[in-house]
């Protein structure tokens, strides 16, 4: 696994267990919610994430037929299986696990420990950069800042794309899971704490560069090649 380890929970939100969330965010996960089996299809082959957990304790949600809907569509991913307590096991839901109420979430960090794919990489490189998937903080010149969630995805997305042009709209979807684009005045904060945490000048930003028009680029400035025409040094988005 060469990310922070992404979970795909599909849950209504009347549930048995809606203490899963947040559970799963404090414990460090990248959580992706879907409240229906087309919302999970589409967040699955959009996110591609580590495990799905699937939630069939809401009576408007089959778990059995989503479990058979992923399953098609992703032979590898693994899946808990989440049942009532009067609940049954059923093999040809396609689960790689059943965990069956009550439990409690120490059983289901075991659970998840147990089948989810082994993690190889902690620390992303670029330049003077280092990324801590775990920790969820960066290091630049022996100094280190810790990051919030979406301060953290939102670089982490930049360090995976290095020297590509990111659009406004394509990062609101990642980190923000969104196409609205009225207002993105989101992005611009977070883009500048980013900056006050890597670069030596946020004002001069030689990591993190405005692309006129367009989003932005995370351009390494050791890197053999020089950033996009259009690119800004100035830190104004």
């Amino acid at each position: 696994m060469t990310m922070t380890a992404k979970i795909l929970l599909v849950q209504q939100s009347r549930s048995a267990v809606d203490w899963l969330l947040p559970v799963l965010e404090k414990k460090g996960f990248d959580v992706t919610t879907a409240r229906s089996q087309k919302a999970a299809l589409e967040r699955l082959a959009a996110d591609e994430p580590h495990l799905v957990i699937v939630d069939d304790t809401s009576p408007r949600l089959s778990g059995p037929r989503v479990c058979r809907a992923v399953r098609a569509q992703s032979q590898q991913t693994p899946i808990i299986l989440i049942l009532a307590e009067s609940g049954r096991e059923n093999e040809e839901a396609g689960a790689t696990m059943h965990l069956v109420l009550p439990f409690t979430s120490r059983k289901l960090m075991n659970r998840i420990k147990k089948i989810m794919p082994k993690e190889k990489e902690t620390v992303l490189r670029i330049d003077e950069l280092a990324l801590n998937l775990k920790a969820r903080s960066v290091t630049r010149g022996g100094e280190t800042h810790h990051l919030t969630p979406k301060q953290f995805r939102l670089l982490e997305l930049f360090m995976r794309h290095p020297g590509q042009v990111l659009t406004r709209r394509f990062i609101m979807n990642q980190v923000w899971e969104t196409d609205y684009m009225d207002d993105t005045r989101t992005l611009d904060v977070h883009v500048r704490w980013v900056r006050e945490k890597i670069e030596v000048n946020p004002s001069q930003p030689v990591y993190l560069r405005t692309v006129r028009n367009v989003g932005y680029c995370f351009a390494a400035p050791r890197a053999e090649t020089s950033p996009d025409e259009g690119m800004e040094g100035e830190g104004k988005t």
